[in-house]
């Protein structure tokens, strides 16, 4: 039953969005632009319409979905898994009812919530929620055919999709609250979540088996003494763990919270201060204040 429930709720977008994508790709077979490509660089050289010529056509993968939150569907799923069905501490109708008036008068529960086990700790408990998460959104998006009569596979790499698609979600089991932001990235811990150390973290996502999962995308920040001294080796034999692991991707921020509080209050003092954010490095002053403070948030590992 939990396998049907969760394969409809899946289906039901992904329909809609290999409609959304058919007809990109019916205009670029029958709606071609030559008057627009005249103008444009590198068309008339190639000899393309600027629909079939990458540098212009922001759909070229066409069978290529992002997604985002998909650590916040496991985490939750875990809550669910944890309270309601093994410890029976809840049911799903008071669950429910607590996350549709966003845990008011429920803060309680919310903590329990919280502290239920989360993906990110080389928790068994957790790690194989996320896993089967992963593996049945897969499968389930794969039975559809794009427009080529390929499938469809979805990745990762969001770039900051997760914040603005947190930002219009209403609150979720794992005790995130209306228009948080979702995990980072599809291979990313929520913010905060990950308290047992980096190579936990390394371990947690090492159980995903990327050609199943394809394109995790992973993010992590290290206080700057993690690069310093003979912190160096160690960083070495943990980036050569991520490598035996068999981990799709990793991006680093390597800046102490105490900068980034400063940068937030006085941005002037810092105007050259780059950060990674999900597939992307921007400067801090022209970020948002929510898309910094989930910045701030993310957990600093280091190696005790």
């Amino acid at each position: 039953m939990k396998t049907q429930i969760f394969e409809l709720q899946v289906r039901f977008p992904y329909r809609s969005t290999l409609l959304y994508y058919t007809t990109i790709q019916l205009k670029r077979a029958y709606l071609k632009r030559p008057l627009v490509s005249a103008h444009l660089d590198g068309c008339i050289e190639q000899g393309k319409d600027s629909r079939d010529f990458v540098p212009y056509n922001g759909w070229a993968v066409e069978n290529n979905i992002k997604v985002a939150g998909m650590i916040n569907v496991a985490d939750s799923l875990t809550v669910i898994k944890k309270l309601v069905f093994d410890d029976k501490v809840v049911t799903i109708e008071g669950l429910l009812e607590a996350v549709r008036n966003d845990w008011e008068g429920k803060e309680d529960l919310r903590q329990r919530c919280l502290n239920v086990p989360k993906y990110g700790n080389d928790d068994a408990y957790a790690d194989e929620m996320a896993q089967w998460v992963h593996y049945a959104t897969q499968a389930e998006v794969r039975k559809f055919k794009c427009y080529s009569g390929t499938e469809l596979w979805i990745e990762g790499s969001v770039i900051s999709a997760y914040y603005a698609l947190g930002r219009f979600c209403p609150g979720t089991p794992d005790g995130r609250k209306d228009s948080q932001l979702f995990a980072d990235g599809t291979g990313s811990p929520t913010a905060g979540a990950d308290t047992h150390g980096p190579t936990a973290t390394l371990c947690s996502l090492g159980k995903i088996d990327t050609q199943r999962a394809h394109g995790m995308l992973f993010n992590q920040k290290f206080m700057p003494q993690s690069l310093e001294g003979e912190n160096k080796k160690l960083f070495a034999h943990y980036l050569r763990t991520w490598y035996d692991l068999g981990i799709y991707h990793v991006q680093f921020n390597v800046v102490d919270r105490a900068v980034l509080l400063d940068a937030q209050a006085h941005p002037q003092k810092y105007p050259d201060l780059v950060v990674r954010v999900a597939g992307y490095s921007a400067y801090w002053a022209d970020l948002g204040k929510p898309l910094q403070d989930d910045i701030i948030e993310r957990t600093e590992q280091c190696f005790a």
